[in-house]
């Protein structure tokens, strides 16, 4: 059984290559799928065959999925812009056969109002016509999206957040990796959608950061759904490299 994982230069899709293999799926028969050869190479030290392919390429895409058996299909990066190539993934895993995709969606993608998850509903939708198994893995927040800002949250004072007084499910990028493992070595789970997160549902103004080089900060919470948070995400003054840590969905 050969499990093809696309975007394989991330995070998340590096963590669920580490738990195929924890799982007793040998390397090579992992396809792992990325824009960047280079950025792949350290994958065929463990074994993981790697292949060039472009969610944009259809060209690519039509032979990417080539001898692979399952997909783990991780949703993309380009909000706006992510029908269109999510369109070309499951076109090509259509074409090559696979027996399933597991795709990476949004919690309660079909009725969310949450503006970067409005591309999942269409992709969910598209996989479902296009006729090759499938199971959904709505995954929630991740975790990194605050650790990997807590430095520019101590140093702003504050923890911006739109939640209100909504809470947040959030889980380790390794934590839904494993969930997709599971769904791609097991038996029982084709036709499913899981609902992902954390054990608990933690509010805004739990998350706390804490002091930074032994100086101790203001740690307040903006709850503030609309302009404030515009007006402390700009006070911030996040550099581009800062807002590439946060996973969007």
């Amino acid at each position: 059984m050969s499990i093809g994982v696309t975007g394989a230069t991330g995070r998340y899709e590096r963590h669920a290559i580490d738990a195929l293999i924890q799982r007793g799926v040998s390397p090579d028969d992992i396809v792992a799928l990325g824009r960047n050869d280079a950025a792949l190479a350290d994958l065929t030290q463990l074994g993981v065959r790697t292949r060039q392919a472009d969610y944009d390429d259809r060209a690519a895409r039509g032979t990417a999925f080539t001898s692979v058996d399952k997909v783990l299909f991780v949703s993309g990066t380009d909000v706006g812009n992510r029908i269109y190539q999510h369109r070309n993934v499951v076109d090509a895993a259509a074409h090559a056969q696979v027996t399933l995709i597991a795709y990476t969606s949004a919690p309660r993608a079909d009725t969310t109002a949450l503006v970067v998850a409005a591309d999942h509903k269409p992709t969910e939708a598209y996989i479902r016509e296009s006729g090759v198994p499938y199971v959904f893995l709505r995954n929630s927040w991740y975790m990194a999206n605050y650790t990997d800002m807590a430095g520019a949250y101590v140093e702003a004072g504050a923890v911006l957040g739109a939640a209100n007084n909504g809470r947040v499910s959030a889980a380790t990028h390794a934590d839904y990796a494993d969930a997709a493992a599971v769904v791609l070595t097991e038996d029982g789970h084709t036709g499913s959608v899981y609902e992902l997160g954390g054990d608990q549902g933690v509010h805004h103004d739990r998350v706390r950061p804490g002091p930074v080089r032994g100086q101790r900060q203001d740690r307040r919470l903006h709850r503030s759904v609309h302009g404030p948070l515009r007006g402390g995400a700009a006070r911030l003054r996040l550099s581009r490299r800062a807002g590439r840590g946060v996973r969007r969905r």
